[in-house]
């Protein structure tokens, strides 16, 4: 079946399809609750000054772009990465092998599956209206 441009743009298809990047971050078991929720708020601090919207839970997030809206830059990879490896609480940090390759999946399809419970930043409503 052949889809229309206005079809694909609607349904956010082919050429307009807008992609997250999926990661993993373990934090260090023996952190307090008050580090851990330090670690929380640099970590949105830090996404939203970079015109990153963060979604997902605890360990398990996504990240879209303001900049770039058809997926996270290698660039921005790289920035979120070196910050997070640069933190004394992370112990690991993985991209997640789901979805497409390089932890890229449907942005659209995650905005459906994160929880109203889970980390959401301003940026990433913002990315979604």
């Amino acid at each position: 079946m052949e889809f229309t441009q206005e079809q694909l743009k609607a349904a956010r298809m082919g050429e307009f399809q807008e992609l997250a990047w999926h990661f993993r971050v373990e934090l260090k078991p023996e952190l307090s609750t008050l580090q851990c929720q330090v670690f929380f708020s640099d970590l949105i601090d830090f996404t939203e000054s970079n015109k990153l919207g963060l979604g997902g839970e605890p360990s398990d997030f996504y990240l879209v772009s303001l900049l770039n809206r058809k997926a996270v830059t290698a660039t921005e990879q790289k920035l979120l990465t070196d910050w997070l490896l640069a933190r004394f609480e992370v112990s690991q940090m993985t991209i997640a092998e789901t979805g497409l390759e390089g932890g890229l999946t449907d942005a659209w399809f995650i905005m459906m599956l994160v929880s109203a419970e889970g980390i959401t930043t301003p940026s990433f409503h913002r990315f979604f209206s």
